[in-house]
């Protein structure tokens, strides 16, 4: 699974991937001017129908699997169940970012003590 963010943004369950948003791209940058990709609308598009690839003969994600073809049905069923169970599996849990600031809210930049002090 790949998450951006509270999104899920992409499957995978071998051999294929199916990707349900994809970045908007700025002419001449990688993502919409930050440089970033972002994870949510206007930034990201959701697709209403998956781009599905088999990515053990299609890795670079050029050639998609066409939305027609029983491949497709079968393969999106079958991601489509991998990604409810694993979503019953995942907590809630707050957002970090939300939290607020401080020192206790920074990453561990000393382990293992994991004390950080500007002045240390």
């Amino acid at each position: 699974m790949h998450y951006c963010g509270c999104s899920l943004n992409a499957a995978r369950v071998p051999p294929y991937k199916a990707v349900f948003a994809v970045p908007v791209f700025d002419a001449g940058t990688m993502c919409h001017k930050t440089g970033l990709c972002q994870c949510v609308p206007p930034l990201v598009t959701v697709l209403e129908a998956p781009l599905l690839y088999q990515i053990d003969i299609d890795p670079g994600e050029n050639y998609p699997i066409g939305k027609n073809e029983q491949e497709y049905v079968d393969a999106i069923r079958l991601i489509n169940f991998a990604v409810e169970a694993h979503q019953m599996t995942v907590a809630s849990v707050p957002i970090q970012n939300e939290l607020g600031e401080g020192d206790e809210y920074e990453p561990c930049c000393n382990p293992p003590k994991c004390q950080c002090c500007k002045d240390c």
